[in-house]
């Protein structure tokens, strides 16, 4: 079985809700150590091997989540462009010398504590059967990095990646430049829906901590039911989807544009 290459993004600087990534929950857990914790278990479970990196800006605020990281020694923490994550992910695949392996990255936004990692590897799998160049899921014919359902996850090869190139001078999102280049460099698109995987998932669902309040809406929620963090993705959508007081809660037409803290 290969290995399959999981980059997690991650930076303090956050203009909506800064430190987002190392703020504890009420659990004692950061928003990393949910996301490792689910990557490692579903991975271990179906003996799918895996490399780990966190890819963060260079910056002094870096050095705190490199801190959280201490206690997981099977992930590698690499540095790159303060300003620029494109640069940061071609110069990683370069590190790596990942453009040699012929195989996909995993793209993964910690900002999305529940993403279904089984899910995952099963897109992996797909992927690697027809080789697209890149390959997200999508929920209501959006694709899902441009949702808050906070599942999204991306598939793309690094070969591809490499060619890309940003005209923003900040850049902090990858997706834009692919949608709008994909036709430039031969990446074929390819979707998955996942009402097919998810067929309760309400519209609008928001998981995704873009703000101080859904921190707080989630952790709420999780101590409120005595949730786990480790639970399922689909069975938290059928628990959500169950209690219709949630689901008017946990979707996005009951955000307002700026939070209250």
């Amino acid at each position: 079985m290969p290995t399959s290459n999981f980059f997690i993004q991650a930076r303090c600087e956050s203009s909506r809700f800064p430190n987002k990534v190392i703020r504890q929950f009420t659990s004692g857990l950061t928003i990393l150590d949910v996301i490792l914790n689910r990557l490692f278990e579903a991975s271990t479970r179906l003996q799918r091997p895996v490399n780990v990196y966190v890819l963060s800006p260079e910056t002094p605020a870096s050095k705190q989540i490199e801190h959280v990281l201490k206690r997981y020694t099977y992930v590698k923490f690499i540095l790159g462009h303060p300003t620029n994550v494109l640069k940061r992910f071609q110069k990683a695949i370069k590190m790596l010398s990942l453009e040699q392996e012929r195989q996909p990255i995993v793209r993964i936004c910690s900002d999305n504590p529940f993403i279904d990692f089984v899910e995952v590897f099963r897109s992996i799998d797909s992927y690697c059967k027809t080789s697209p160049g890149y390959y997200q899921p999508y929920f209501n014919g959006t694709p899902s990095t441009l949702t808050y359902t906070g599942l999204a996850y991306e598939l793309i090869d690094t070969i591809e990646l490499l060619k890309l190139k940003t005209q923003m001078p900040r850049a902090e999102h990858v997706t834009p430049d692919l949608y709008s280049l994909s036709s430039d460099i031969n990446c074929r698109i390819r979707f998955h829906d996942f009402e097919l995987v998810y067929p309760t998932i309400p519209r609008g669902l928001r998981l995704t901590i873009d703000y101080e309040r859904d921190f707080w809406m989630i952790d709420s929620f999780l101590s409120k039911f005595g949730i786990p963090w480790s639970v399922k993705t689909g069975d938290l959508v059928k628990i959500i989807s169950a209690d219709t007081k949630v689901v008017e809660e946990m979707t996005y037409n009951s955000m307002v544009a700026e939070p209250k803290k």
